[in-house]
């Protein structure tokens, strides 16, 4: 009896959505699946902040369409939970539900809790904090319904001026880089969230943002070891990058190309799910009848349509019929198409349905941030920390401090002087814990990148 109590003890601590979620086997449910609702897994579409539930559900009616994506930077959590809890209710397969989260809820909602970008965190030494940031925005999307991250980002920053990764990059180093994702992503699994190693097989050594312009890059083994350390590790997702390889595939983006997917299933032996960057982004020239085609024929799991674009909704109507047309007139496999929808099913058997409904921003959730950024605080050089001190948010002419606090990119340090002590806490929500280094004299953080 005794030994019968404390098992139901110990199964009422657990989270008890979490249960439920993985009591059915929707791979079971694929041979009652029509053609069109086989096809509608393999969609991602976006929903966006000023479009209500009435005129995105035609997408999901008509088109089937089986991910959902929440896109923009102005959401609340109460309006988001209130939507999620709609879409999931009474369908038959959930949806899978996702964001691009990488520093956290803030990314993406208004009133969430701001934690460090990756830069930061590559300066941070305790690698158990990272794991503990991660579990605590784990924790924070079950609380609202979010299954899915498109993160941890293990580009490695090797270019300076590369205009969309920077930041969003743990460093240059490609072993930091993968430690610090393998501790972002082992939180991450305490509340079941979802992981995406991205942007395959790496956006770090890229001059130009994929979003406008398709990047020339190569195949290098600096950019692929966190990938390979992820997958080693049990990363759910990839997501490939908008990337021009020549030396592999001289006629697609890595995000459209075989051969560069094949690099990723065979070399790297992934087998989890395989995602496309948004479809939309003006990296691709292709029609988006082509995009979607190309992207299945590539080896894709799940196509992004999620850019708030006007034509954005026409483009995944568009991607959805050539996919449809292809599968009733031979040009593709429906045996393959078989194949991927299962694995996608099987993983949404694994998935947080039902939101916790948790607070999100709770007191350790502070506590938290406070040890991250007090962590990541760099001293740059040897000078005494002397009055008076200068806090600097970008590098300019007036300096005045003998102690200058940067909370910027560590890539400006070089336009700073070299003659006074420099101490840094990369972003303007470190200031205070700069502050208290200094006072302490004592500092954690090391510099992600080389100087």
């Amino acid at each position: 009896m005794n030994f019968i109590i404390s098992t139901l003890i110990a199964i009422t601590s657990l989270n008890f959505n979490f249960l439920l979620s993985n009591q059915i086997n929707y791979e079971d449910y694929l041979p009652s699946l029509t053609l069109e609702e086989k096809v509608g897994q393999l969609f991602m579409i976006g929903v966006f902040l000023g479009a209500s539930d009435e005129e995105i559900q035609p997408y999901l009616t008509d088109y089937k369409a089986g991910n959902l994506y929440f896109q923009g930077k102005y959401w609340t959590s109460a309006e988001q939970l209130r939507r999620i809890k709609n879409f999931q209710k009474e369908v038959k397969i959930p949806y899978l539900i996702a964001q691009d989260l990488e520093w956290g809820l803030s990314q993406r909602l208004s009133d969430a809790i701001v934690y460090p970008h990756n830069m930061t965190l590559g300066a941070i030494q305790d690698l158990s904090l990272i794991e503990e940031m991660g579990e605590e925005v784990a924790r924070q999307c079950a609380a609202i319904g979010v299954n899915l991250n498109f993160a941890p980002c293990v580009d490695v920053n090797t270019n300076p001026d590369n205009p969309v990764i920077n930041a969003r990059s743990f460093g240059d180093n490609p072993e930091n880089v993968s430690e610090r994702g393998i501790a972002m992503m082992q939180g991450f699994k305490k509340h079941n969230l979802k992981s995406t190693a991205k942007h395959f097989p790496g956006h770090g050594d890229t001059s130009l943002d994929s979003h406008l312009h398709l990047p020339t890059t190569e195949l290098a083994e600096a950019h692929l070891q966190p990938f390979r350390k992820l997958i080693e590790k049990g990363v759910d997702c990839v997501m490939v990058g908008h990337l021009y390889i020549p030396t592999t595939d001289q006629d697609n983006p890595a995000s459209l190309s075989k051969s560069i997917i094949d690099v990723l299933k065979n070399d790297l032996h992934f087998k989890g799910l395989i995602v496309t960057d948004d479809l939309m982004m003006k990296a691709l020239s292709d029609d988006f009848e082509t995009r979607a085609l190309k992207a299945f024929k590539a080896g894709h799991h799940i196509l992004l349509f999620t850019d708030n674009q006007p034509q954005t909704r026409e483009a995944f109507k568009r991607g959805y019929k050539a996919l449809i047309e292809g599968f009733k007139s031979g040009e593709l496999s429906v045996a393959e198409l078989d194949k991927r929808v299962a694995k996608i099913l099987a993983f949404k058997s694994t998935i947080n349905v039902a939101p916790t409904e948790e607070p999100i921003n709770l007191e350790k959730s502070y506590d938290l941030q406070n040890r991250l950024y007090r962590a990541a605080v760099t001293k740059i050089n040897d000078f005494p920390l002397l009055a008076p001190i200068q806090v600097m948010k970008e590098c300019n002419d007036d300096v005045w401090g003998n102690t200058i606090i940067f909370a910027g990119s560590p890539y400006k340090l070089k336009r700073l002087p070299d003659d006074r002590a420099i101490v840094l806490c990369y972003e303007k929500e470190g200031v205070d814990q700069a502050y208290n280094a200094i006072e302490e004299n004592s500092f954690y953080g090391l510099l992600p990148i080389k100087q």
